[in-house]
């Protein structure tokens, strides 16, 4: 593969990853860029297979974005990174790499201040930029959405919505243009979202973070993070005594579709792999716990548009293996150009999952799953285990690219 400039169809010049060919999915949904114009760089097809690249690829870093041409655009102000943080993969540390915790200081004004204030039981800025909704009837709060300080942000540190890209485009165009300003102004979005959310807007360049994990483990730890926070709970409704095989098994368990199936795969492809077809025109959007009896099937045509979206990202990262990432968070301050310069972090567990007694007939424990759960776990997440596989040879190509630049620097 080869770094190219092609005529484009997007607000600005962005560093996208193209496929050209015909046969393969399409990376970029031309119906919503219709009325934009500009130069798009890509990477340009060689002909090659998905599997002939996987092979090459521990050898071949111009897979991954250029260090060092990205640190320039952050440099001079002209890029933006999307830290898209795949549910339990370990991804709040990158919530503390980058300084984007509500206790921390590189999103000023942020935006998390809102979500509480007194007074008020909605806050109407604080909606649209979690959620990508306009709602002034059932969220009246207007705290902040006439004061310059916030219409001038330029980090939007929480993001939380699969569907937030179709909710912009069905947003009142007023709203959706001020919503694209914000975007356009941002160094850093971050949140639990779906690829494909750069379309909305950023500062000419773009790139992409992430986390993964094996798919049995993110799913395990997942089921458990919803029992600490009271989602799923023996005594509140209406989990009720559900358990673990009832959400593993039940195409209709009303918490966590979305989450049980070729999660990462959906995420990273973001492109026909969500609601099926005959779903899509109601006014049901996408979420967290959309029932897996509404979601289309993966095929290997998804599995290699999310592996060739997560090639084409800057840094990809894998749960078991954060250990290698947190000294280096020095290094990923100054890459990105950072307000806040963070330390190497400590080798713990950031925002770990802890269960008191109560819920220890609930909690779950990956070697100790019936055989026939496992099973079932490992057809239902074909596709994430292969592109955890892949994701394994990514991680270790950003740690040497990583350690490299930062001595070059």
């Amino acid at each position: 593969m080869t770094w190219i400039e092609v005529p484009g169809t997007l607000e600005h010049s962005v560093i996208e990853h193209q496929n050209r060919n015909e046969t393969a999915p399409v990376m970029l949904n031309p119906a919503k860029q219709a009325n934009d114009d500009i130069q798009l760089h890509a990477w340009k097809n060689d002909g090659k297979s998905a599997d002939m690249e996987a092979e090459e690829l521990v050898d071949d870093e111009t897979n991954l974005l250029p260090l060092e041409a990205l640190h320039d655009q952050f440099l001079a102000g002209r890029a933006t990174v999307f830290l898209l943080r795949i549910q339990k993969t370990a991804s709040s540390t990158l919530d503390v790499m980058f300084s984007t915790d509500e206790s921390m200081a590189e999103c000023q004004p942020n935006m998390r201040a809102l979500q509480r204030l007194e007074g008020e039981t909605c806050n109407r800025l604080f909606s649209l930029l979690l959620y990508a909704e306009y709602d002034p009837k059932n969220c009246p709060g207007i705290a902040a959405w006439d004061d310059p300080a916030w219409k001038n942000i330029d980090c939007i540190p929480w993001v939380w919505s699969y569907s937030y890209e179709a909710k912009y485009h069905g947003l009142p165009k007023p709203i959706r243009a001020r919503l694209q300003r914000t975007f356009q102004r941002a160094r850093l979005v971050s949140g639990h979202f779906s690829y494909g959310i750069h379309s909305i807007g950023h500062r000419g360049s773009f790139a992409y973070v992430t986390t993964l994990r094996h798919p049995v483990s993110r799913i395990v730890s997942w089921w458990n993070w919803n029992i600490q926070n009271g989602k799923l709970s023996p005594v509140i409704p209406p989990a009720g005594d559900a358990t673990f095989d009832d959400f593993i098994w039940d195409d209709e368990f009303q918490f966590g579709g979305f989450q049980k199936s070729n999660h990462m795969t959906r995420v990273l492809c973001n492109q026909g792999a969500g609601l099926r077809e005959s779903d899509r025109a109601s006014e049901e959007w996408l979420e967290e716990d959309t029932p897996s009896a509404l979601l289309t099937g993966m095929t290997r045509e998804h599995y290699e548009c999310a592996l060739q979206h997560l090639r084409s990202f800057a840094l990809v990262f894998v749960a078991d293996n954060m250990s290698d990432v947190r000294p280096l968070a020095p290094i990923v301050s100054r890459l990105f150009n950072m307000k806040e310069t963070v330390a190497p972090l400590e080798d713990t567990l950031i925002n770990p999952t802890t269960l008191d007694d109560s819920s220890a007939g609930l909690a779950v424990h990956s070697h100790n799953l019936s055989k026939a759960t496992a099973a079932k776990l490992a057809e239902l997440n074909r596709w994430d285990a292969l592109l955890y596989e892949e994701a394994c040879k990514l991680h270790e190509i950003s740690i040497a690219r990583l350690k490299k630049w930062g001595e070059q620097a």
